[in-house]
């Protein structure tokens, strides 16, 4: 089967657009015409959609906590769950190979049936380092969840090195925000970092993970037990600069939300809007309509020439003022030689 290029939402958008406005243009041309303006096609970046209500929320927490100082920071600890599985990430995972060997044992990722090749697990961070690194066995709910602040939260803040005085930041799942988990934090600790719904960019335990799991992805792990004890050799491995330069991005974070209104990171998506700025990191490009359409025809017009090999055609007009041209360089020429002869 002939492998197709796949065609993207913006092209065929572009495409059909034109066709309603009586062009013929083909996906292949308007991928050419965005990689000579600088594009490339890339696969997109699944983030979670954030809501209008929760947009305005994050917006008004980073506005809140922009001018914070990071002694503030410093003192906050940092908790989220997160799932390793024994064979990788669940994500797409992408691999060098040649032709006819998508097959091959290094090319591919094996699976277990059932779900039974994860380990789900709860730790902490602040600025300090890293704190204890929990397992969870079977399900995940209320009660278990606050039985491991129970054991751990106090632990963990003594071991930081930050005893009674530090803020308590956790996200907003639904056994986060149980009501007798909010009630035992209300008696025991009351000061609390309560972050945006839908706000992992806030959270900087997330990129913590992330460090994690390349690091569990040098082993060749084959079983739960082989899971857990490198993830837990790995997480005591963890460099203490790690975590504190996770703390100290805070304020660029918080940045990043304000300079997109809520609505995500620093890393902006380009969306193929033509006519308008596109914005891609910190470079802004803009593609106007008619330059595009301009281009579109120049290119119909090359391409036909090159399958009737047709010349380019020159008007008389351009060939008697080229003609002009040659002549005046020649009586210039002449009228220089002649002075240099007196």
């Amino acid at each position: 089967m002939e492998n197709r290029k796949e065609t993207t939402i913006e092209e065929r958008k572009l495409v059909i657009k034109l066709s309603n406005e009586g062009r013929s243009v083909s996906a292949e041309t308007v991928r050419r015409v965005l990689r000579k303006a600088g594009y490339n096609g890339r696969v997109a970046r699944k983030k979670p959609l954030i809501g209008k209500r929760n947009r305005v929320k994050r917006l008004k927490f980073a506005k809140e906590h922009i001018l914070i100082s990071q002694q503030f920071w410093n003192e906050v600890i940092f908790s989220d769950e997160s799932k390793f599985n024994i064979f990788g990430s669940d994500g797409r995972r992408m691999v060098w190979r040649k032709p006819n060997t998508s097959h091959h044992p290094k090319h591919t990722i094996p699976t277990v049936k059932h779900g039974d090749g994860s380990v789900m697990v709860w730790g902490c961070m602040a600025a300090p380092g890293v704190g204890k690194l929990v397992f969870i066995d079977g399900v995940m709910h209320k009660m278990a969840y606050l039985n491991i602040l129970q054991n751990n939260l106090k632990e963990n803040a003594d071991k930081l090195g930050l005893g009674s005085n530090f803020l308590f930041q956790q996200d907003n799942d639904p056994k986060h925000t149980a009501f007798v988990v909010k009630e035992w934090l209300l008696y025991h600790y009351r000061n609390q970092l309560n972050t945006p719904p839908q706000s992992p960019n806030l959270n900087v335990i997330e990129n913590l993970w992330s460090h994690l799991e390349r690091a569990v992805q040098k082993h060749q792990i084959t079983s739960k037990e082989q899971l857990k004890s490198v993830l837990q050799e790995e997480w005591l491995n963890i460099d203490p600069d790690t975590p504190r330069h996770l703390v100290e991005l805070m304020p660029r974070r918080l940045e990043a939300v304000i300079s997109t209104k809520g609505s995500g990171d620093s890393r902006r998506v380009a969306i193929m809007d033509f006519g308008a700025p596109l914005a891609i990191g910190e470079v802004y490009l803009k593609i106007t309509m008619s330059s595009f359409l301009g281009f579109c025809e120049w290119n119909t017009r090359n391409r036909r020439r090159e399958k009737t090999g047709e010349k380019k055609r020159t008007s008389k007009r351009g060939e008697k003022s080229s003609e002009k041209r040659r002549a005046d360089r020649l009586r210039k020429r002449r009228g220089e030689s002649q002075s240099f002869a007196r």
